[in-house]
């Protein structure tokens, strides 16, 4: 037997089983609107409060990869959707201040 064929099933044995298979990061940050709602509700006291912001700013937040749609369902990327709306918000506070 050579070394290629006995090192096939050490490399099997090393594999996640397909049960436990690890989620790339990027998904794992993935919420919905009630959940990062619930995680915010300090900056976003209802659901409603949060569409608002996203129907106000959604451009910005999908250009950002903020929010994402899949199987038709809208979702928040939580650490980029809270970068986006922490620079949204100086945005606002500066234009306020040059008024």
């Amino acid at each position: 037997m050579s070394n290629d064929e006995t090192a096939a099933p050490a490399r099997s044995r090393q594999r996640t089983p397909p049960h436990q298979v690890e989620v790339p990061p990027t998904l794992k940050c993935l919420r919905t609107l009630q959940a990062f709602q619930r995680a915010h509700s300090h900056i976003f006291p209802s659901v409603p409060s949060l569409r608002w912001f996203y129907r106000q700013h959604r451009a910005e937040l999908v250009e950002a990869h903020a929010v994402v749609e899949i199987a038709g369902k809208l979702l928040i990327d939580s650490p980029r959707f809270a970068e986006k709306a922490l620079e949204i918000g100086s945005k606002t506070a500066a234009a306020r201040t040059a008024r």
